[in-house]
């Protein structure tokens, strides 16, 4: 009996290091660059406040058109972007130094809209 406790003991050992060794952050490099991912999260939020002064039932469809287009701007695809997405949310340091960024962008433009007035 205390052989086959073991031989369990084991095997969830083996199957825990197996299993945890999947959970290790990626520490390649993302497959956009920084200052690229900046340009497009700042479209996008750009972007989704202006849908966000649309009626509901248009946002969808305008949705969809405004960010192929973005990504088309950029040359990227969606599930180029969704693979980058994934990289920085296990890189969470190097995905807040982007929002950041983004934020620094945003306010500026801001600022620029507000020195128009």
């Amino acid at each position: 009996m205390k052989k086959i406790e073991c031989r369990i003991l084991c095997i969830l050992f083996l199957a825990f290091l197996i299993l945890g060794g999947g959970c290790k952050e990626n520490r390649g490099t993302p497959v956009i660059k920084k200052d690229r991912m900046v340009e497009i999260l700042a479209d996008i939020h750009l972007t989704q406040a202006v849908l966000d002064q649309e009626p509901m039932f248009l946002q969808g469809a305008k949705k969809e058109y405004y960010y192929c287009h973005i990504f088309e701007r950029h040359g990227v695809t969606e599930e180029l972007f969704d693979s980058a997405v994934a990289w920085y949310a296990t890189n969470m340091e190097v995905f807040e130094q982007v929002y950041a960024e983004v934020i620094a962008r945003l306010e500026r433009e801001k600022e620029g809209l507000e020195d128009v007035k």
